[in-house]
């Protein structure tokens, strides 16, 4: 039996070993041999954090925590296998819809766009909406003059943004 592995670890038995038998038969109903071997193997590694035989219990709640990572685990891949399962019916549901009907309606909706964009691009370079900075400071210096200009308050300097050391 797997229980024979932990036989070397001092434990805390009671008088007779049947009622140790039978507590760890009540405590590990239902726990898988696979379970009950990584558990064991874990208590030999000192999972548990102690060097004694563990009770009914604690080797109990140990094979309960690795069958919920078990679970997950599965939980985890069968939800990714789904997923990859969807989007490949989505790419193939796609592909059945790049006819050359639809191949062409894109076509012609992506051109439209490419001529409106160049024109607004145009139209805005032609408004002067397209200055640079300098461009936009010698002009504000010709209609209000260097002085007026100069004497324009710079935004203040958030806290957030000023230099270490440099911080008035």
């Amino acid at each position: 039996m797997v229980l024979s592995r932990l036989k070397s670890l001092p434990s805390r038995t009671s008088d007779t070993a049947e009622i140790d038998l039978l507590s760890f038969e009540d405590a590990l109903e239902g726990v898988s041999a696979t379970v009950l071997l990584e558990a064991v193997r874990q208590v030999n590694q000192a999972v548990l954090g102690h060097a004694f035989h563990p009770s009914p219990p604690e080797l109990r709640m140990l094979c309960d925590k690795i069958q919920r990572q078990i679970s997950e685990d599965r939980a985890r891949k069968a939800e990714g296998e789904r997923q990859r399962r969807e989007s490949e019916q989505r790419r193939l549901q796609h592909e059945k819809t790049k006819t050359p009907e639809a191949r062409a309606r894109v076509a012609t909706m992506l051109s439209r766009f490419n001529q409106d964009h160049e024109a607004r691009q145009a139209a805005a370079r032609s408004d002067g909406l397209s200055e640079t900075a300098d461009q936009v400071r010698d002009r504000l210096k010709g209609q209000i003059g260097e002085t007026a200009f100069n004497n324009i308050p710079d935004l203040p300097v958030r806290d957030t943004f000023k230099q270490v050391g440099h911080a008035r």
